[in-house]
């Protein structure tokens, strides 16, 4: 029996189904994600969509409005169960799951809402099985889009939607199966990288019963039999979910009848590290979020990349003396670019305090402020070079791409702000109350270290050139780069520091010093504002209440801690010491653990952004090139959040009348490619150019995938309109 949307079994709910959504608001023809949600009494679990030896899977059947567009299921990986005492091996899923859907409202809607309604179907299963179904319903109004409070777990499920496994990095290299009377004995062979294989779920093979008790995973083979339902009936595809040490992954082969034949490529592919032991049919706990996976890539031929023309491309080789020329014009550059307005407030108060000391010691403040900034690149080199070398893909700014070190970050600028306010003062390694004198070696050092950080997320002229080729290069010739980045970005302030004349349009010391260190104190608050709205991006709306909940309780502890000093016992100042360290530690586990669950990552969902008057387009490669190869002339947009620049170049050009217009006259399409979040298509796309970071901008003339313009990271109208008319407008026939 069923209660609404609950299915109840001895008078308690085991599964309450629900139809939810990414957005709360739905516009015309634009695309949003939307899921059925199972919610599983503990105990209990439904299936995948090959439920194994048994069992039925959960079934979603739509009923939208007309004119409205469904994508297929994407089924998040399951986890293996044994049932009847050991004898019977099914795939699903217990507490809960999301089944998703892209769903994409009709480009002209009268109505005032959009109305989704589905009928879903399952079997629950403990010591019995129970089936169910639910009658399920959501009315969205129309207007302008906004993420819904269900935005999180639909990210949080999407996370666990396995990527494509060829275009991910994990492939079948070959799939045989060896007949013995009607029984089939597959063996399949991957290669997984340096990915160690821990599961393979199999899906259905039409005309087969697979006995999936008797999976075994040993290294990068894979091996199972399945039983003919009738005689003579051969296999001819085999698919299934790879699930990994990193990740899982969605393989799919053509199936050769004989036993496997020792290639190359085999070889290769079983010299790969040990795997995970063979797979066993045990009941799991509830997966860990923590192997989540990045966004899915498509599945598309991209040899197209290596074709681009050089004359298109900024990566040209570059000497060793032209390579730190160029380095160290584009770390000058840093000081004037939008990006670094958050931190000009550090630097500025750094000028009035070597006003108010001796030569001696403000050459000490401007060498300690130059330390940190080489320190900091120093360390940015090091942490480029061990990520390059595990074979993934970065680029400029990726630290901002994680949230981790946004939250980080915007906790170093409060602190930085609370000190400002006089809450302490920094000396060395520890916190003091307020003192007559601010000024320290170990304040410029830090100052230093938080103005490299924070300047880093966008590229200059010069720098994209220069780093770009650098990230290409041996350990010695990046690490040297970085070093000229560094000089480049320090010189305005250790050539003032050495020539304290040129300060003597500071007024003398005073009170005024107190009450502007104070006001700068706000401006780096308007850092952490910043910083949030990057995280509204990457954990949404309720990732930037928590965070700020958790910056609150930082903000009291460090006052707590600061005002310990006050206490004339050793043991009352421990004693408020210890508990501003508990407010933190407990802060970060109510707020970011357990309220907000930010280790659960949060995949962009990618949607196509209206506003400006530019019908904006998400990215991918195989649209790209579906796109210009049918005759569109395409402007893509290199972008992200975290890119102060970014913004300034869309709110000064992009979105001018001029720039719009063309793009309009000339039916071109825009495509946005959003780096905020980790990217590998889009980093791979910008390495094709030289580029390792944003802002960026090239042109794809239609039918010409491989002569694209590439413009600079400073913009204008004119430049960019000029770049259009250069490559021309789209076909007719293209929007047809």
């Amino acid at each position: 029996p069923l209660a609404g949307e609950g299915q109840v079994h001895e008078g308690k709910t085991i599964v309450t189904a629900r139809l939810i959504a990414d957005t709360i608001r739905v516009q015309p023809g634009k695309p949003f994600t939307a899921g059925v949600h199972l919610d599983v009494a503990p105990g209990w679990h439904v299936y995948w969509e090959n439920p194994g030896d048994t069992a039925l899977p959960i079934q979603v059947q739509w009923d939208l409005p007309p004119e409205t567009r469904v994508s297929s299921l994407r089924w998040p990986r399951p986890e293996t169960y044994q049932e009847s005492g050991g004898s019977v091996t099914v795939f699903g899923y217990e507490r809960e799951t999301v089944l998703l859907a892209a769903v994409t409202p009709p480009r002209s809607m009268n109505d005032s809402a959009l109305d989704l309604k589905a009928k879903a179907s399952w079997l629950v299963c403990e010591k019995i099985c129970i089936p169910g179904e639910a009658s399920l319903a959501l009315s969205l109004p129309v207007g302008p889009s906004a993420a819904s409070g269900d935005a999180n777990v639909i990210r949080r499920f999407e996370a666990m939607v396995p990527t494509s496994g060829d275009a991910a990095g994990v492939r079948i290299v070959s799939a045989h199966a060896k007949r013995s009377n009607d029984q089939w004995r597959f063996t399949i062979v991957l290669d997984a990288g340096a990915r160690a294989i821990a599961r393979f779920h199999p899906r259905a093979i039409p005309g087969f019963a697979i006995e999936h008790g008797g999976i075994a995973v040993e290294g990068s083979r894979v091996r199972f039999t399945a039983l003919a339902d009738e005689p003579g009936a051969r296999p001819v595809r085999v698919s299934g979910v790879v699930v990994t040490n990193r990740g899982s992954f969605d393989v799919t082969a053509k199936v050769a009848e004989g036993e496997p034949k020792s290639s190359p490529a085999a070889t290769s592919a079983e010299r790969s590290p040990p795997a995970a032991p063979a797979q066993t049919a045990t009941a799991p706990a509830h997966s860990s979020p923590a192997s989540a996976l990045p966004p899915p890539v498509q599945k598309q031929s991209d040899d197209w990349l290596d074709r681009i023309l050089p004359g298109s491309e900024s990566s040209q080789p570059l000497s060793l003396p032209w390579l730190l020329l160029l380095s160290a014009i584009g770390g000058l550059l840093l000081n004037i670019m939008p990006c670094v307005l958050p931190v000009i407030s550090l630097k500025v108060l750094s000028f009035v305090h070597q006003a108010g000391h001796g030569s001696q010691q403000t050459r000490l403040f401007g060498l300690a402020f130059a330390a940190g900034v080489l320190g900091s690149f120093w360390i940015l080199a090091a942490v480029v070079a061990i990520v390059r070398a595990t074979a993934e893909q970065i680029g400029w700014g990726f630290q901002f791409q994680s949230p981790y070190f946004v939250v980080a970050m915007s906790v170093v600028v409060v602190f930085f702000a609370m000190n400002l306010f006089g809450v302490f003062e920094i000396s060395g390694p520890t916190l003091t109350r307020p003192a007559a004198s601010s000024g320290r070696a170990s304040g410029a050092f830090l100052h230093g270290m938080l103005a490299t950080v924070l300047a880093t997320p966008c590229s200059a002229p010069f720098l994209g050139t220069a780093i770009g080729f650098a990230f290409t290069q041996p350990l010695p010739f990046l690490f040297l780069a970085f070093t000229a980045v560094a000089a480049g970005l320090a010189l305005p302030y250790v050539v003032l520091s050495w020539n304290p004349g040129w300060l003597r349009w500071v007024p003398r010391p005073g009170m005024w010093m107190v009450r502007f260190k104070q006001a700068m104190g706000f401006v780096l608050l308007g850092t952490a504002v910043w910083l949030l709205s990057i995280l509204g991006s990457q954990l949404g709306p309720e990732g930037v209440v928590w965070s700020l909940v958790f910056l609150t309780i930082v903000a009291f502890a460090v006052w707590v801690f600061a005002e310990s000093r006050a206490a004339t016992r050793i043991a009352t100042r421990v004693l408020w010491r210890t508990g501003a360290i508990a407010l933190v530690a407990g802060g970060y586990f109510w707020t970011l653990e357990s309220e907000l669950r930010w280790r659960e990552p949060a995949v962009a969902i990618a949607e196509a952004e209206a506003g400006g008057g530019i019908d904006w387009q998400p990215f991918s490669l195989a649209g790209l090139r579906s796109r210009v190869e049918r005759g569109e002339t395409v402007f893509i947009d290199f972008t992200a959040d975290w890119c102060w620049s970014c913004k300034v170049n869309e709110r000064t050009v992009l979105s001018t009348s001029r720039v719009e217009s063309a793009i309009r006259e000339l039916n071109v399409t825009a495509v946005k490619a959003d780096w905020t979040n980790r990217n590998p298509e889009i980093t791979r796309l910008l390495s094709k150019f030289g580029r390792v970071g944003v802002p960026f901008y090239v042109v794809f003339p239609a039918g010409r995938l491989t002569e694209p313009i590439a413009l600079s990271e400073i913009i204008t109208p004119a430049s960019v309109v000029d770049a259009l008319e250069r490559a021309g407008p789209s076909r007719e026939e293209a929007n047809r």
